[in-house]
């Protein structure tokens, strides 16, 4: 498979995608906010998870369960 990449704005690229793919409605935004909101905790992305904090010093937030919680602290916000 060849991919080419062509760039352009971000307005584009998403109205590529829904062109090229489909519109998602709001039963489909729901699904992938809850399952992203819960990613790293008990998954199979917990020990990418592990690892991350562990090569970032954060190996002992315990408040660092899920992926979106680290990435609010590397983000500088609070999990």
């Amino acid at each position: 498979m060849r991919v080419y990449i062509e760039g352009g704005t971000d307005e584009e690229i998403q109205e590529w995608c829904f062109t090229t793919g489909r519109r998602l409605d709001e039963v489909d935004i729901q699904i992938w906010n809850d399952f992203v909101r819960k990613r790293g905790w008990n998954d199979s992305a917990s020990g990418r998870l592990a690892t991350w904090k562990e090569e970032s010093g954060h190996t002992g937030r315990a408040d660092l369960m899920t992926i979106p919680d680290y990435t609010d602290v590397l983000g500088g916000r609070e999990p």
